[in-house]
């Protein structure tokens, strides 16, 4: 009788690896093996929690099905999981909960609800650049093998990845970025150049670390530039757009341009107003020493920039609104720009000390032995306006300092005249050098 339970459930056993059990199966042939005898048990827990992992593992898969889906179609580098697919709620069944933090798309991680796990392991996906990269790291000995079947290399989270991951979808957020900014220039049917995202930029971007080629693989790839006429991509270069429109408007209108890129000195537009030509229709032109540039807020900028260089080259300092560059300050201190107030005036405080101490240097190398004051002429940095002692031209912060190194050398005296004393009065008379 045992014998034919036990082939019985061995054809069971043949037949469950080859294709899954049945909830019920699984507790039917448990509670038979329980009968014939306890030593059977051991294996087919482990069965069971292998069970609950392939569980486990069908739900995340369909969560990067969704994902890779989603993200196809999406610019949002944020996008979270499918709630309805991956939850904690759903996870439960199979002894699972979501990380901290760790339900987006470009990152999920789930992990066993159980802290003395050994069995269960946490596990998940990145996506990056359109590729998903498996992510596991083992509890122990007996989930180390489901681990690297399920990630592979990636059987262990490191914070390398972790920073790697986060850099693609940096990547990616700069590349929507880009590319939002080039469709809504061509959808309001601009005309002249503006850059878009250049494939090469992420053309080879690893889905784990190293970057060996960061030239590919970085996120400072808005620099492809195209031109446009009206909204219509001409080319890739200056005679692509000169030749464009040429066709459309006519030669007189391609020969005015070429006459203000080569006039001398630079030509640039006056103040806001663009350049316009009857053959060029309703183009406008704008230049910036003598290079064509797309459009007026672009050529703002050159021009904002010309003022902080005229600040930068004078020396000075600035903290009020410069023609051209918008309605804030613009902070400019020891030669530099600076990002705000307070970095403006602790440059200022710096310089003012550093004007100060020079000043106080010269004092202690001019003066004689005594006590000086440097003034301050308003400024209110130290250290403007110090009082100080200077024995032999040196520094002396304080009396006691200065009389330790220039002790008062008493006068010889020679008494006067008693009739001159009394004319000149007796303070003639107390001590007289010799």
């Amino acid at each position: 009788m045992q014998k034919t339970f036990t082939r019985e459930l061995l054809i069971k056993k043949h037949q469950y690896n080859s294709k899954a059990f049945t909830l019920l199966e699984l507790i039917a042939v448990i509670a038979v093996l329980g009968i014939l005898s306890s030593l059977a048990i051991p294996p087919f827990a482990k069965w069971i929690k292998q069970s609950k992992i392939d569980g486990v593992q069908t739900q995340v898969n369909s969560a990067a099905a969704d994902c890779l889906q989603r993200l196809r179609t999406s610019d949002d580098a944020n996008l979270t999981v499918d709630p309805n697919i991956i939850s904690d709620e759903n996870l439960e069944q199979y002894g699972y909960k979501l990380s901290e933090g760790g339900n987006k798309c470009s990152y999920l991680s789930i992990e066993p609800i159980g802290s003395n796990e050994t069995h269960r392991y946490p596990l998940g996906f990145a996506i990056g650049m359109g590729k998903l990269t498996k992510l596991a790291t083992p509890t122990g000995s007996d989930s180390l093998p489901s681990c690297k079947a399920w990630a592979g290399e990636n059987c262990k989270v490191s914070e390398e990845l972790k920073a790697h991951v986060k850099y693609l979808e940096q990547i990616t957020a700069a590349k929507n970025a880009c590319e939002s900014a080039y469709n809504q220039w061509i959808n309001a049917k601009s005309s002249g150049s503006t850059v878009r995202w250049n494939p090469a930029g992420d053309s080879k971007c690893p889905t784990r670390p190293p970057i060996t080629e960061a030239q590919y693989c970085t996120t400072n790839a808005c620099n492809r530039t195209v031109y446009a006429l009206d909204g219509i991509i001409v080319g890739y270069t200056q005679d692509d757009y000169d030749k464009a429109l040429e066709e459309k408007y006519g030669r007189i209108c391609t020969e005015n341009v070429e006459k203000l890129r080569k006039q001398q000195p630079p030509y640039t537009n006056p103040q806001e107003s663009p350049v316009t030509f009857t053959e060029c229709g309703p183009q406008e032109f704008w230049f910036h020493k003598g290079t064509q540039v797309p459009t007026q807020e672009q050529w703002r900028g050159l021009m904002c920039d010309d003022e902080v260089n005229n600040v930068i080259a004078s020396g000075g300092l600035n903290d009020k609104i410069l023609p051209y560059c918008g309605s804030k300050p613009i902070y400019i201190c020891g030669g530099e720009k600076l990002l705000n107030a307070d970095s403006y005036r602790q440059c200022v405080e710096a310089n003012e000390g550093r004007q100060c101490q020079s000043e106080i240097n010269e004092l202690v190398r001019k003066s004689q032995n005594g006590l000086v004051t440097h003034e301050s002429k308003g400024r209110v940095t130290q250290p403007c306006g110090d009082t100080f002692w200077v024995c032999n031209n040196d520094y002396k912060r304080s009396k006691e300092a200065y009389d330790a190194s220039c002790p008062k050398i008493e006068p010889k005296c020679r008494t006067r005249h008693e009739t001159y004393c009394r004319f000149f009065g007796g303070s003639w008379c107390d001590c007289v050098p010799i």
